[in-house]
C-alpha cells in the first residue's frame, strides 16, 4: 500500500472508507500524508487504532535511540 500511496500528491489527505485492520491508514501515515479511516465494525476499528498507534510508537522510539 505504501507504493500506491506515493501516487498521490504530497499534502493531500487520503480517505479509506473501509479501513478494516488499518493497513492503508498505516501506509498513508508512514508516507507522510494525512489520513482518515472509516470502519463500522467496532472490533476492527479498535484493532486498527491499536495496531497503528503501536507501530508508530515503535518507529518513534527507534528514531529516538539513533
Amino acid at each position: 500500500m505504501r507504493d500506491v500511496v506515493t501516487l498521490c500528491e504530497k499534502g493531500e489527505r487520503i480517505l479509506d472508507p473501509f479501513a478494516g485492520s488499518g493497513t492503508t491508514i498505516l501506509a498513508v501515515e508512514l508516507e507522510g500524508f494525512e489520513s482518515l479511516g472509516i470502519e463500522l465494525d467496532d472490533y476492527y476499528a479498535a484493532e486498527a487504532d491499536k495496531r497503528i498507534k503501536e507501530y508508530l510508537s515503535n518507529i518513534q522510539q527507534t528514531a529516538q535511540l539513533q
